[in-house]
């Protein structure tokens, strides 16, 4: 339960900072101005990296066992904030940029102790400590500034970095790196909110300061992993996991050389970039990229084991074949064309039956979630009154319900939010420890919550046929969590559990949005409903 809580916990620091951060952005100055390698057209405040650290950062300093290798990663997070949040400000020189990385990666090899001792074809036999470290170094940096430069496209450079941290911390986890695994849970859990923002057309960007702790956050995680946590893995590994970031950063930069330009030099000719120059749509391209590096992790995870030269026959095959199709569209003339479904089934969205059906699900969806989620608040808490010390837990909630219906905050956005969540995690945790998660009935009502937040979202992004780039995010996890709870016992409730609480969390931001008399009730039934479950747990 303590991985989810830093998953969920992240998250909701991020999402609860977003609207504040978006009002402040003007007066702190942290405005990202539209140019022309640039492709939005308007101005956006670029300060969900402030978001994305402190809501990482946070459940680590609640939860985990402090060591020296975690007080070397929080310096080395706090120097890129710093730097981070100086230059989305002023645009500082790639110079004084570096001089920000520099410190930070210096900071976590020297005061952690960390550095890559094991190279490929080397097997356990360590190299010299002065390689090691000029090595680790140069890898964290480019790691870094990897993800920094792929950060082009709305939920781009957090959509992949969300990827391979979640690949990190399931391998973390399968080799018990406790520490590692709640590190990348936590930096996911933050992405997660921000991305709830960034999806294109994204109302917020990450900035520098988002960018460059991803990068570095990951680089960090991936030493961490194949150094410490498991040695049996391949140092090649993060080359896969990392594979589409590195490449895009290697064939950018030397396509710039070779035009005699210098390697740090702005242009539009980045991977997502040439995908939109094809024919694709924003986040048409996004996808592409996101399924791209999907197929690398799930590579990555099924060859974990192999020898070093396969992995990286794989990831030279892949730089080779990946730059090879780009190179045989572009010199061959090749430009994407809509797919005939989308040609068929957009018209049907503006038929006036579908209109009106869309009307009658807008108005039925919300109701049934303002009805239904409360009472299997209840229902769980209910079964879980004799659990020790839960009493207590429900009192606190009881007295946060209260302030939400009485005081004159009520329609802050920020308590009914922090009231909600906290709520529906202690109704997650509830019936994960009475086992009422796993009976049939409560599985049916869950998926019929999930269908209900799809079903809302697509009938309120737009009245097109697509699907949104975190879609395919939240789907491939599920999946992934769907799978692993069949093969692994240990992920069986915690991936339901996971599935759960991200489930209701999306709902809980349908019914903030609906009608305000349907607020109130909601507030007065939660309120009631803690009052009634706390008497009888502590009685």
């Amino acid at each position: 339960m303590l991985f989810i809580a830093c998953f969920l916990v992240a998250m909701l620091i991020a999402v609860l900072m977003m609207p504040a951060l978006i009002r402040m952005a003007v007066p702190w100055g942290l405005v990202d101005k539209p140019n022309a390698r640039k492709v939005h057209t308007r101005n956006i405040p670029r300060v969900g990296g402030i978001a994305i650290v402190v809501g990482a950062l946070v459940p680590l300093v609640l939860w985990a066992e402090p060591s020296r290798e975690l007080t070397a990663y929080f310096l080395g997070a706090v120097c890129l904030l710093i730097f981070g949040i100086w230059d989305d400000r002023r645009e500082l020189n790639y110079k004084i940029k570096f001089l920000g990385q520099i410190i930070a990666v210096s900071l976590f090899i020297i005061v952690g102790g960390v550095s890559i001792q094991w190279l490929p074809f080397q097997g356990l036999s360590p190299i010299p400590l002065w390689f090691s470290i000029l090595l680790t170094f140069i890898a964290l940096l480019g790691i870094t500034n990897a993800v920094n430069l792929v950060d082009g496209l709305d939920g781009l450079a957090g959509g992949t970095s969300l990827l391979s941290l979640g690949a990190i911390a399931l391998l973390a986890y399968l080799s018990g790196g406790v520490m590692l695994v709640m590190l990348a849970l936590a930096i996911a859990g933050s992405i997660f909110g921000f991305l709830r923002y960034n999806t294109h057309p994204a109302v917020i960007f990450m900035g520098d300061t988002g960018s460059q702790f991803l990068g570095y956050s990951i680089g960090v995680a991936a030493v961490l992993l194949t150094q410490q946590v498991n040695t049996a893995l391949s140092p090649v590994l993060p080359l896969i996991l990392m594979g589409l970031p590195i490449l895009d950063t290697l064939t950018v930069m030397t396509r710039r050389m070779m035009g005699g330009r210098s390697p740090f030099s702005a242009d539009k000719n980045h991977f997502h970039h040439r995908l939109m120059k094809l024919g694709l749509e924003h986040y048409e391209a996004v996808i592409v990229i996101y399924l791209v590096q999907i197929a690398l992790i799930v590579l990555a995870f099924v060859f974990k084991y192999q020898a070093d030269w396969v992995l990286l026959c794989m990831f030279v095959a892949f730089c080779i074949g990946f730059n090879g199709l780009f190179y045989l569209a572009e010199t061959g003339g090749w430009r994407y064309q809509r797919s005939w479904l989308s040609t068929v089934v957009q018209p049907l969205f503006k038929t006036q039956s579908v209109v009106r059906y869309k009307m009658v699900a807008r108005s039925l969806i919300r109701p049934f979630l303002f009805l239904s989620l409360p009472v299997y608040l209840f229902l769980c808490l209910w079964q879980a009154q004799a659990i020790d010390g839960i009493g207590l837990l429900y009192v606190a909630m009881f007295g946060l319900s209260l302030i939400l219906v009485l005081s004159p905050l009520q329609q802050a956005g920020w308590l009914s939010r922090s009231v909600w969540y906290a709520a529906c995690g202690l109704g997650v945790y509830c019936s994960a420890q009475t086992g009422l998660i796993e009976t049939v009935w409560i599985k049916l009502y869950i998926a019929l919550i999930a269908a209900a937040v799809l079903l809302s979202f697509q009938l309120e992004a737009a009245d097109n046929f697509r699907i949104n780039p975190l879609d395919v995010i939240v789907l491939v996890s599920a999946g992934l969590l769907f799978y692993l709870s069949g093969v692994n016992e240990h992920f069986d409730q915690f991936g339901a559990q996971l599935t759960q609480a991200i489930i209701f969390l999306y709902a809980v931001e349908l019914m903030l949005d609906g009608k305000p008399s349907h607020r109130s009730l909601a507030r007065w039934a939660l309120s009631f409903i803690f009052g009634i479950t706390s008497v009888l747990a502590l009685s």
